[in-house]
C-alpha cells in the first residue's frame, strides 16, 4: 500500500483557499487514485467519471496551478517533489516481499531445528522410532494440482484486498470479507473484479449531493451483482446528450 502525502499546511495555501469545495474534493481524492495506481501523478480524461469529479473542477485546479494539462488528462503539479515515483514505491514492495520471505525461510528452519532436536530427544528416551509414526522432520506432501494447507484461504484473502482496495464505498470491512468468502466459492474472484471494474462509472453516478446510493460491499457480494449487465450513467446516455448540463 502506498500513501497519498498532504502537506499539513495545505488548508491556508492561497491557492488551496481560492479552490471550490469540488475542486478541493477532486484533487484529494485523484491524488489517492495516483497514489493507488501508480501513475506518478497522472489523471486520465476518462478517470474523472469514477472520481466524481468534472470537467470544471479539473479547469479550475489547473487554473489555479495545482494540476497542469497532460497528454489526454492532466497531472499533479510537483508531483515528484512530494510524492513517491511508481519505481520508487515497486522497489520498496520488492525489499519488503524479500524481507518476508526471508523470515518466513528462518522460521520454517527453526521449526525443523526443533522437530530435529525432539525427535532425538525422543529417540534416546524411548529407543527406536516407530516405523508406523509419521517422521516430523519431513516435509508433508502435496499432491499435484491441490495446494498447500491454508493456501486456499490465503490467495482468496490476498483477492479480497483487491476487491476492497477496488470498491468505492469503504464501509463494513467485516461484513464484506465475510460475503467475499463466500462469493469466491460461487464464482472466480477474476470475474468478480471484472464485474466491479465494469461497474465503476455507475458508482461514480450513485454518489450525489442528496446522498450516498451506493450498495455496501456485501450487499454488492451477497446479490451477486457482478453478473450485472452493464449500467450506463444517466449523463453519458446519448438521448440526454442535448440537455443543458445542470438538466443531466
Amino acid at each position: 500500500m502506498s500513501w497519498f502525502k498532504v502537506d499539513d499546511g495545505l488548508w491556508g495555501h492561497p491557492k488551496w483557499l481560492a479552490a471550490t469545495p469540488g475542486a478541493r474534493a477532486l484533487w484529494v481524492t485523484a491524488g489517492s487514485w495516483c497514489a493507488d495506481q501508480l501513475t506518478d501523478g497522472r489523471v486520465p480524461q476518462h478517470v474523472l467519471a469514477v472520481l466524481a469529479g468534472r470537467t470544471r473542477e479539473a479547469d479550475e485546479l489547473v487554473r489555479l496551478g495545482l494540476w497542469k494539462p497532460h497528454e489526454d488528462g492532466w497531472e499533479f503539479h510537483d508531483w515528484a517533489q512530494f510524492q513517491p515515483s511508481r519505481e520508487q514505491v515497486q522497489a520498496d514492495r520488492a525489499a519488503a516481499k524479500e524481507r518476508q520471505r526471508r523470515a518466513r525461510e528462518r522460521a520454517r528452519e527453526s521449526r525443523r531445528d526443533t522437530h530435529r532436536d525432539s525427535r532425538v530427544t525422543s529417540d534416546v528416551s524411548h529407543g527406536p522410532p516407530d516405523p508406523t509414526r509419521p517422521d516430523p522432520t519431513q516435509e508433508p506432501t502435496v499432491l499435484e494440482g491441490a495446494g498447500a494447507p491454508g493456501s486456499t484461504r490465503t490467495s482468496r484473502d490476498d483477492r479480497f484486498d483487491e476487491f476492497w482496495s477496488l470498491y468505492p464505498r469503504l464501509e463494513g470491512k467485516g461484513a464484506a470479507q465475510k460475503a467475499w468468502k463466500s462469493a469466491s466459492k460461487k464464482a472466480d474472484p477474476d470475474r468478480i473484479l471484472a464485474g466491479l471494474q465494469r461497474q465503476l462509472p455507475w458508482f461514480a453516478a450513485q454518489l450525489k449531493a442528496e446522498g450516498d446510493f451506493r450498495p455496501h460491499a456485501s450487499t454488492w457480494l451477497n446479490g451477486e451483482r457482478w453478473g450485472d449487465a452493464p449500467i450506463v450513467p444517466l449523463t453519458q446516455r446519448p438521448d440526454r446528450a442535448h440537455l443543458p448540463e445542470a438538466w443531466r
